[in-house]
């Protein structure tokens, strides 16, 4: 029983080491992210670019992830446009772009949980 114990405890821990690798390596790829947007953001004022933010590590079932967004209420009216103005994507590019960054940081804190 002991030996059980010690290796279930041993799991936790790796379990434990493998979720903080990955918030920090989820939070780092969305900071990426975030800066982007706002260089692809269009720009009057810079409100807009100033509110890009991302959210801290969000744990959801087995899921681990970051919001990136702005709370400026037209914010989606310039990602995806109306019927009036035309869409400036800002966001969905941003976060295209770094698809192979986030897939290695994610591949990375994996690594380092196991070793």
């Amino acid at each position: 029983m002991h030996g059980t114990g010690a290796a279930v405890k041993r799991l936790k821990k790796i379990q434990s080491d493998f979720e903080h690798k990955l918030g920090a390596a989820t939070k780092a790829a969305a900071k990426k992210v975030e800066a982007d947007a706002k260089t692809l953001a269009p720009y009057k004022t810079g409100t807009l670019r100033r509110s890009i933010t991302t959210s801290d590590p969000i744990k959801s079932g087995g899921d681990v992830y970051c919001k990136v967004g702005t709370d400026v209420e037209y914010g989606p009216y310039q990602e995806y446009g109306t019927s009036r103005i035309p869409a400036h994507p800002y966001l969905h590019p941003a976060l295209d772009a770094n698809q192979g960054d986030i897939a290695e940081k994610i591949r990375d804190a994996l690594k380092k949980a196991l070793h």
